[in-house]
């Protein structure tokens, strides 16, 4: 096997490793940087005037974005594994709808792997809804990824068609 076709995929394997990592924090860690993410998205929003934050409703401020903040992440994480996978299968010789066929299926199985895993980590649940979430993300990442090509593809294409007419 050719090294290249190796070494393409350290970078979906390492954002794996990275969201297991987050996974088996026990549920007061993984709690605990929530809050901390919140904290700071909220106080960047209220420097920009988008919200009134303070000491005086910091809790309930908190409390209300902590879900979709937590949400938001799951659906990142599985938009960049799925670019990642995307790109190591260009790679492998993949092409046409079964590249972002297999992409999502690769991040989905291992989306439901690691719920499972959550199941056994103190404070944490596994659940379906949150493999969903990670579906969305997914699929949400690869049609980011391909809007992104085609725009590429256009711009390189209106660039060859001005240098020949040039």
């Amino acid at each position: 096997m050719n090294i290249k076709k190796i070494l393409i995929w350290i970078p979906a394997i390492i954002m794996a490793m990275l969201i297991f990592g987050f996974s088996k924090q026990d549920g007061e860690e993984s709690t605990g940087l929530s809050y901390k993410a919140a904290d700071i998205i909220l106080t960047v929003c209220d420097k920009a005037g988008i919200v009134d934050y303070n000491d005086n409703n910091r809790d309930s401020m908190i409390e209300s974005v902590q879900f979709p903040i937590r949400k938001a992440a799951h659906m990142t994480e599985y938009a960049v594994l799925s670019v990642l996978i995307m790109l190591a299968l260009i790679v492998d010789g993949i092409k046409g709808i079964r590249l972002p066929v297999i992409s999502s299926i690769i991040a989905i199985v291992f989306a439901a792997t690691d719920e499972f895993h959550q199941k056994f980590v103190p404070g944490r649940y596994g659940c379906l809804r949150d493999v969903f979430i990670d579906a969305a993300g997914s699929i949400i990442g690869l049609m980011i990824a391909y809007i992104i090509y085609k725009y590429i593809c256009k711009h390189k294409e209106n660039k060859h068609i001005q240098s020949k007419e040039s």
